[in-house]
Parts: structure tokens; sequence; C-alpha cells
């Protein structure tokens, strides 16, 4: 419904028909949405990444491995340090060797969830997955490629499986330079678009990741160089980029997928508008901005969500921005003109 049909019975109410408030694209109506993503809980990841991502400011995911020898070595790290700093794990498998049987992958993708969800006590049991030991086989199939037994169980475990075909991400390799990353920073932000970037190994190859490069047939190792670079391209494209860690991003997306927002009730002073969803707000939780337009010489008094008061902010001129819970209310906007 457009304001104005309404401006012969209520006088002085604004003209939204241009541009009606609505849901951004983006998280604090950023150009477009990065994650970094590092793979198998490596020692590089606590000695270099980590420390890089910390100085620059940017919050990362780490898939781990929470069975292994490696992983336990340093499970305060990861399970008290890592989430302090403001950074997610994602659910790489137990052991990173595939599965047996179904009830061997009930293990390794279960008891995975179970670790993650003990880490992030206050937080969503939505988590992101990606098979660990693809490799190994279950059941006559590569993990990725399992039928619905593997589906259920991701299901039952509140998982966004990053490798079932919806979730396209750049895996960085040793041959890439730093301009070309940055180069594919500018075009998602252009394209107005979610950028992943899928690295392992930061510094230099060790006699480990020669030989699996030659398994692989591509050497994952990225020097710690070319890393750093990628970050300060970033650090001086941040005004455009929402960088958040994957899952934040994701339950975004799905979030503004099942939204719509519906005006009300407008008078003279305001008006009332309807969110509606279609996620589960205990699974989707991330805050979701809206966009309020304002015309020159009014000013916005009072936003709540329901009974709760909300906080407008700015990021460009003629346009008021409010981070909003993602659940079926009425949103309710009040102002005065000057």
């Amino acid at each position: 419904m457009c304001l104005t049909a309404l401006a012969s019975l209520v006088m002085a109410v604004p003209a939204f028909c241009n541009d009606a408030p609505r849901i951004a694209r983006w998280y604090q109506n950023f150009e477009s949405a990065v994650s970094l993503r590092f793979d198998d809980g490596l020692e590089s990841h606590i000695n270099a990444v980590i420390p890089l991502l910390n100085r620059y400011g940017f919050k990362a995911t780490f898939m781990v491995n929470p069975g292994t020898n490696w992983y336990r070595d340093h499970q305060d790290f990861w399970e008290r340090q890592v989430p302090a700093m403001g950074h997610r794990l994602g659910d790489h498998t137990m052991n990173h060797r595939g599965a047996r049987d179904l009830e061997d992958a009930e293990y390794e993708i279960g008891e995975a969830a179970r670790t993650i969800w003990r880490v992030y006590p206050k937080e969503s049991k939505l988590i992101v997955f990606a098979s660990g030991g693809g490799g190994k086989k279950w059941g006559g199939k590569e993990w990725e490629q399992a039928g619905p037994a593997y589906r259920q169980l991701v299901e039952k475990y509140h998982l966004i499986d990053l490798y079932n075909g919806k979730h396209p991400s750049l895996v960085v390799h040793a041959k890439m330079r730093t301009d070309e990353l940055c180069d594919r920073l500018d075009r998602s932000a252009e394209a107005k678009r979610y950028q992943p970037f899928h690295f392992h190994h930061i510094g230099k190859p060790s006699l480990v990741d020669y030989l699996k490069a030659l398994v692989r047939g591509i050497d994952l190792s990225v020097r710690e160089e070319t890393f750093s670079g990628f970050l300060q391209c970033i650090t001086e494209r941040k005004h455009r980029l929402w960088v958040a860690p994957i899952i934040d991003i994701l339950k975004y997306e799905g979030e503004v997928r099942g939204a719509t927002v519906r005006l009300l009730a407008p008078t003279w002073n305001g008006y009332t508008l309807a969110l509606a969803v279609r996620t589960d707000p205990g699974l989707y939780d991330h805050k979701l901005t809206m966009i309020l337009p304002v015309q020159e010489g009014m000013t916005i008094m009072r936003i709540t969500q329901d009974n709760e008061e909300m906080r407008p902010y700015q990021r460009t001129p003629g346009e008021f921005l409010i981070d909003v819970t993602p659940r079926n209310s009425t949103i309710t906007v009040q102002f005065k003109r000057t």
C-alpha cells in the first residue's frame, strides 16, 4: 500500500511510493557480505591466522575436528579463547576420517555438533557443516554424495551443509595473488553478493603440505604475506563489506528470503509495519536490518518492535536503519516535522 494514496485523507503523511520501508539486502545495509573460512584447526591458524584476524578486527569461521589429538592438545584455545574473540567454530566431523557406516556417521557428525553447542551455549543450535575425510566411503558413496540418511543427520543436528551444492565458495590456493583476491572483493561489492573465501594452511609449506599437494593435485598453502595483504584489502573496503562468520551470513540470507514488510496504519505522525518471517526464530536469530526512508524536515522520535524500543542509526543521508529481531511482529515508527 502506498502512503500517498492516503494523502487526501491524512494530511502530512510522508510519501513512500518510490522508497518504502524495506529490509536491507545485507546486515546494516552493507553492499555485500564476505566470510573467511579455515579448515582442519591447523597450527598456522593458532600461530598466524587468528593473531592477524584479531589485529585487523575480522571474525572468521574455523572448521574443526574435536576428536583429534591436535584439537585436544589445544582444547582450551578452541573452546574458550576462540569464542571469546568472536570467532565461530564449524562442524568438520570429529576425526576427519569419513565413516564406516551410518552409525559411525552419526557419531562423527553428531558428536562434533554437540561439542560446538557446548562451546556456544547462548547461541542458536544452527551451525555450519562440511564433511571431513571425504575420501573415506560409507554406504558406497562419498560423504557429500550420500543419500537420504546422510541428509537426515544434517537436519537432525541443525546443520547447514556447505557441500550441498547451494553454497559456492572460493578455495584459495598457493598460486593465487593478493590482487586476484582483492578483485574478487570488488566484484562481489559491485554485484551486491556474498563472497566466501576458503583457506587451509597459511604460511610456508611444510613437507606434509607438499605431500598433500601431490595427492590433491593442488597446493592449498597460502603464504602469510598474501593473506596479510588480503586482510589489508578488506580493511580498505570495510565501508562496503559486511565481514562475518559464515553462520551469521547464512542466517541473514535465510531470514531475508522468508521475510516481508507490510504497511498497516499510517497516521499524521507515524506509521505501523507488520514484519512477517518464515524462518524458525529459535534457529534463525540474527538481527534483520530495516531501512526507513526519512523525508527532509522529518525527525524520528521513537521506534518500537512490539513493546521493545529500537535504536535507529544512519549510514547514508535520508535513511535510518534499525536492527530488529526476525519474528512475526509489529514495528511502530513515530516522528515529528520540523
